[in-house]
């Protein structure tokens, strides 16, 4: 990943050393299948090839056919093979917010699928999906169900115009200096990609 003049943190995503478990999210990740259309969909598509080609040396190519895919990735009404892959009462059971990754057999191969509720739910699923992946867990074995337990998630700014921090011990702000707006938008967006990645939603 590009060398950055500060931490990205546990999305900083390094080169899988296992082999053998590296090879396995290869053919996974090979071809992904994003049946649906919203922005947030974007998103997750954007984190996931970003991601994966970090961990695994390979940038995933896309497709709108789950048939065609090792990764399906979407919500229950952007294919049939989405809501298939999950039972009637899970779907019940899933938060507007909440996600759900299944390895399963489909067409005579192994798959992985992440869905959720809405494209809220399918991006928290892919940053799960990746630190999971970080973590080394093989896809085999990738199966969840996730839920927040709060609707309302949120960090609390104790930033000052002056570019200071209440109780901040890791430098200034990069919000705010001589109490104008100091617009550092490649940082805000990763640090907000860093809150998304916890679920932070507010």
């Amino acid at each position: 990943m590009e060398k950055k003049e500060y931490d990205l943190c546990w999305l900083r995503f390094a080169m899988i050393g296992d082999r053998d478990v590296r090879e396995q999210w290869i053919r996974m990740g090979e071809r992904i299948a994003f049946p649906g259309r919203a922005p947030l969909m974007e998103t997750a598509k954007l984190e996931l090839k970003q991601g994966l080609f970090a961990l695994t040396g390979q940038t995933p190519a896309w497709t709108e056919s789950p048939d065609e895919a090792g990764l399906i990735v979407g919500r229950r009404q952007d294919d049939e093979a989405i809501d298939n892959a999950f039972r009637a009462q899970e779907w019940d059971g899933l938060d507007e917010e909440g996600f759900m990754i299944r390895p399963l057999e489909r067409n005579g191969r192994r798959v992985l699928v992440l869905a959720g509720k809405t494209d809220r739910g399918v991006l928290y699923g892919a940053f799960r999906l990746l630190m999971n992946i970080a973590a080394r867990m093989r896809p085999d074995v990738m199966d969840l169900v996730e839920n927040p337990r709060n609707g309302v998630r949120m960090i609390n700014h104790w930033d000052n115009m002056d570019g200071s921090i209440e109780r901040g011990y890791a430098g200034p702000s990069f919000f705010y200096r001589d109490h104008q707006f100091s617009w550092q938008e490649e940082r805000i967006r990763d640090y907000a990609r860093l809150l998304a990645s916890t679920s932070i939603n507010a």
